[in-house]
C-alpha cells in the first residue's frame, strides 16, 4: 500500500477514500451523482497536553464524481490543509460549548447533511513508548455513521497490520447486499489498485448485524 502511494505521490488515505467512494456511488446513487465526503483531521499539537479533554478534531470536505481519482483526491486534501480551513471547522466541532447541548440537539433535528459519509485513518500503532504484543489477535472497528454521515470507514494500523471497518447506517436500505458484501467488494476494489490478491483466510466478518465488519489486509 505504502509503496502504491509513493508511486502515484499520493497518501493511503486518499487511495481508500477513492475506492470507498467508487463503491458506494454503484451501490447506492442513481446516475452517479455528485457527492461529498468528510474527512477526519487531527490537530493535537503535542501527545501530552493539558488541554487533553478538549476537542482537537476537525473535518476536510472532499467532493467526488465519476471521474474523480485517488490523485484528485489526494490534490484536494493538500489544497484544504493548506488554505487553513480546518481551523474553522475545528470552531464549527467546538459550537456545542458555545450553544450548549438542548440548542444543539434543537438545531440538528432540522439539518440536512450533504456528507454521504465519512473516512477516518487513526494512523499507526503503537505509540513509540508501547510495547508490541505479538499475538494472533485481529483489531476491530467501527467509527458509528448516524443518519448525517450514513457511511462510515475507519482504518487502524497496528504493528504494520491494517484494519479496515465499515459501517453502513440504517436509513440506507439494503435490500440486495449485505453490509459484509459491500466490504468484499470494496476490499477487492483496493486489492485491484495496488495488483494484490485477497485471502479469504484474512476475511473476517461479523454476521450478527451484517453491518459491522472488520478486516485485515496487511
Amino acid at each position: 500500500l505504502e509503496d502504491y502511494a509513493v508511486k502515484k505521490s499520493i497518501n493511503i488515505n486518499s487511495l481508500f477514500l477513492d475506492c470507498l467512494d467508487k463503491i458506494i456511488a454503484k451501490n447506492f446513487l442513481v446516475n452517479d451523482s455528485a457527492r461529498k465526503w468528510m474527512l477526519p483531521v487531527n490537530i493535537r499539537r503535542k501527545k501530552y497536553s493539558k488541554y487533553l479533554k478538549g476537542n482537537f478534531v476537525t473535518a476536510l470536505t472532499i467532493k467526488t464524481n465519476s471521474s474523480s481519482t485517488e490523485v484528485s483526491i489526494y490534490k484536494q486534501i493538500r489544497t484544504h490543509l493548506k488554505s487553513g480551513i480546518i481551523w474553522g471547522g475545528w470552531i464549527v466541532a467546538n459550537a456545542p460549548k458555545f450553544f450548549g447541548v438542548k440548542k444543539m440537539r434543537k438545531m440538528t433535528q432540522s439539518l440536512k447533511s450533504p456528507y454521504i459519509g465519512f473516512c477516518t485513518n487513526l494512523g499507526k500503532w503503537p505509540l513509540d513508548k508501547e510495547k508490541v504484543t505479538k499475538s494472533n489477535h485481529i483489531w476491530g472497528l467501527s467509527a458509528s455513521p448516524n443518519k448525517f454521515t450514513p457511511v462510515s470507514l475507519s482504518i487502524l494500523e497496528w504493528d504494520s497490520r491494517i484494519t479496515i471497518g465499515l459501517e453502513i447506517h440504517k436509513s440506507l436500505a439494503i435490500k440486495n447486499k449485505p453490509g459484509n458484501q459491500i466490504l468484499e467488494e470494496l476490499l477487492e476494489k483496493i486489492c485491484e489498485k495496488v495488483n494484490q490478491k485477497l485471502s479469504p483466510k484474512k476475511l473476517v466478518i461479523d454476521k450478527t448485524e451484517e453491518k459491522i465488519t472488520s478486516v485485515p489486509i496487511a
